[in-house]
Parts: C-alpha cells; sequence; structure tokens
C-alpha cells in the first residue's frame, strides 16, 4: 500500500458527531412531546447536555490537531492564518 498524504481527516469523527448531534436533537424532541408523560422513559432521553459537550470535545480535539500539525511543519502557529 502507497503512503498516502496526511490530510487530518478522521472518519470515525463524523460518527462521533452523528451521535452528539442526534443526542442534542433527541432531547430537545423528548422536551417537547408527550414522553413528558413518562418520567422513566423521558430520564432516558434527556441527553442533551453529553451530546453539546462531545461536540465540543470532538471541536478542541480537531482545533488542537491542525494547530500542532501547523507548529510542526512550520516551527510555529500563525492565529491569523487560522
Amino acid at each position: 500500500m502507497a503512503n498516502a498524504p496526511k490530510t487530518g481527516y478522521l472518519p470515525t469523527l463524523d460518527g462521533w458527531r452523528a451521535i452528539a448531534i442526534l443526542a442534542a436533537m433527541l432531547d430537545h424532541t423528548a422536551e417537547y412531546s408527550s414522553l413528558r408523560n413518562y418520567p422513566m422513559l423521558a430520564s432516558f432521553t434527556h441527553t442533551g447536555p453529553n451530546g453539546v459537550s462531545l461536540f465540543f470535545a470532538i471541536s478542541g480535539f480537531l482545533i488542537c490537531s491542525r494547530l500542532l500539525e501547523e507548529e510542526r511543519a512550520f516551527g510555529q502557529i500563525s492565529l491569523r492564518g487560522f
């Protein structure tokens, strides 16, 4: 297998982003639906804060990765260029 150029793209993160978005959407949907009448079931749908936290963690990981790649390649980080 030939060495492919590094692009920084991690397909796995697309799945994690989808999970984070679905968690937030589930939380909003459950809040405004008839699930409120079933507290036991509604407790399983309170996933919004975790989804948002996961999304921000992924974003932080990607931002840090890009900055570290730039520092490795050029010896410095240009915030203006970022």
